[in-house]
């Protein structure tokens, strides 16, 4: 099997802030290049760029 490759622009620890998980701590993998480019996204540095990583290097 072919190993597979994402890009991510980061990962990082935090504590969910949403749903019924709020309060737990967490790690966020943040991918790169969303196409959508909605008017209230905050994370428009991740429209481009990134890391290109493997799902072994990710884990």
């Amino acid at each position: 099997m072919t190993e597979q490759f994402l890009r991510i622009s980061e990962i990082f620890h935090s504590i969910q802030g949403e749903s019924t998980w709020a309060g737990i701590p967490c790690t966020f993998v943040r991918v790169t290049g969303c196409p959508l480019r909605c008017s209230w996204c905050d994370t428009t540095y991740a429209f481009q760029g990134g890391t290109r990583m493997s799902f072994a290097q990710i884990l």
